[in-house]
């Protein structure tokens, strides 16, 4: 199991404060979700995000 560090003050971060609901929520699964590789790149789908966070594709397109 891959682990990742999140600080307990991210929510107190400037710029995470400034975000809307839906970007925050994309924000932290992108961070933490399991398809992410060593490097960073991802290989993944608007579906699998929506289907995983339950974001709608319009919200989705809100959030990015």
């Amino acid at each position: 199991m891959k682990t990742r560090v999140v600080h307990t003050r991210f929510w107190e971060d400037d710029t995470v404060a400034k975000l809307t609901r839906e970007a925050k929520l994309l924000f932290i699964y992108l961070f933490t979700n399991s398809r992410i590789n060593q490097i960073g790149i991802y290989e993944l789908s608007d579906r699998i995000i929506e289907f995983e966070t339950m974001l709608t594709h319009e919200e989705l397109l809100k959030a990015k």
